[in-house]
């Protein structure tokens, strides 16, 4: 299990591959089919308290959160993303990632509460700030967060004004 550099205690960690274990068993035996379990990684940063990632077959979780927030948390967390993988695997991209099939998966397959956000507290968790630069155009000044800005210094991409069309320029 990849920790991303962070020190996950080996009870929580194995604590959270048994709940996703578990979540993956009911869900074989209700749809009579093996499903390829995701590698569980754990990150310490933003207010999400899960992400299921396709492409790399992982199963990410928020450690200062979920071990906060305790066993509760953790279970609805878990079986949510798990959630995402059956429907993943059993529809593939035609599925919405909290539609109907997910739905049913939640309720119906692991029986959890079938919510697409949690209501932990996460004002006191650290989240990434970013960096603003001005822009302007012919009509106004616009303010583009380090995401944009690095997007048009690379070429990437370039923005227009919604009043006056007009290119948006650096005004560093």
């Amino acid at each position: 299990m990849l920790n991303n550099d962070i020190e996950i205690p080996n009870h929580f960690q194995h604590k959270t591959q048994s709940i996703m274990e578990q979540f993956f068993a009911l869900a074989s035996a209700f749809y009579k089919t093996s499903f390829a379990l995701p590698d569980l990684v754990f990150f310490h940063r933003g207010t999400a308290a899960g992400k299921a990632n396709y492409s790399s077959h992982t199963l990410a979780l928020n450690y200062p959160l979920l071990q906060r927030e305790g066993t509760s948390a953790l279970n609805t967390t878990v079986g949510h993303e798990v959630a995402h993988f059956i429907v993943h695997a059993l529809y593939g991209r035609k599925a919405q990632a909290h539609g109907k099939e997910w739905r049913y998966v939640m309720q119906d397959v692991l029986g959890l509460p079938a919510e697409r956000t949690h209501q932990f507290a996460v004002a006191d968790l650290k989240s990434r700030t970013l960096q603003t630069f001005a822009y302007k155009c012919d009509c106004m000044k616009h303010t583009f967060t380090s995401i944009r800005h690095n997007r048009v210094q690379s070429g990437k991409q370039e923005y227009r004004c919604k009043k006056c069309r007009n290119k948006l320029v650096y005004e560093g």
